[in-house]
């Protein structure tokens, strides 16, 4: 992994602790059960997988909320963000992913 991919994964990995610790806690022991790599990975990696597990173990509301902090802590242009969950919450990561390509 590269260096600025390796503070991406970090500042994800902070941004979920500082807001959800709870919900941190699970998706990370749900992550790790299911895809055998850690949340913050699996948001970077497989970033729809990443927004499903918080819909199984929360609601698509949380999945929506947390992922446009994760968003926010990204510095994404705050006009796409919805769009972007938008897209995540019918199966398409696509647009995520381009958001981060640029930034690793």
């Amino acid at each position: 992994m590269g260096k600025g991919l390796d503070n991406i994964v970090e500042l994800i990995d902070e941004t979920v602790k500082k807001v959800a610790l709870g919900l941190y806690i699970n998706l990370n022991h749900n992550s790790y059960t299911y895809y055998k790599k850690s949340f913050k990975l699996l948001v970077i990696e497989n970033p729809l997988q990443a927004y499903n597990l918080i819909k199984e173990i929360s609601s698509s509301s949380t999945a929506r909320l947390l992922f446009k902090i994760i968003c926010r802590a990204l510095n994404f242009d705050t006009s796409k963000i919805d769009s972007i969950v938008d897209f995540l919450e019918n199966g398409d990561e696509k647009p995520f992913k381009d958001m981060i390509d640029p930034i690793q």
